[in-house]
């Protein structure tokens, strides 16, 4: 049996988060870069790394549910969760742990639209 020791695996975790770090700003600046809401690279690397830390907070874990967080983040601010009226109503009213990214991430297109047609 093949035994990987914890620093093996550390390293492992390590590399596989930086590529999904990676992923994750790479479609950021695909549809963002241009707009109002992109500022650089390096402040969307640290933008992601935040919503990581969100999301997983709020029991999200897949790289999809990162990218959505981080787009809300990028779009309305880092505190949107807190800061905007339709997230935080959102999610006082999911169960705990239950999966919100796809509900917040409908809620801020909502939004958004709603903006471009006033």
């Amino acid at each position: 049996m093949l035994k990987i020791g914890q620093d093996p695996l550390n390293a492992l975790t390590a590399a596989s988060r930086s590529a999904e770090e990676a992923r994750i700003v790479a479609l950021l600046r695909e549809h963002f870069l241009g707009t109002d809401v992109w500022t650089s690279e390096p402040e969307v690397t640290t933008l992601v790394r935040l919503a990581e830390s969100r999301a997983d907070a709020l029991a999200l874990r897949s790289a999809r549910e990162v990218f959505k967080v981080s787009a809300l983040m990028l779009i309305f601010g880092p505190d949107f969760a807190t800061r905007q009226a339709w997230a935080r109503d959102l999610l006082a009213a999911r169960p705990p742990d239950a999966p919100v990214a796809d509900d917040l991430y409908d809620a801020g297109v909502a939004h958004v639209r709603a903006g471009e047609s006033s």
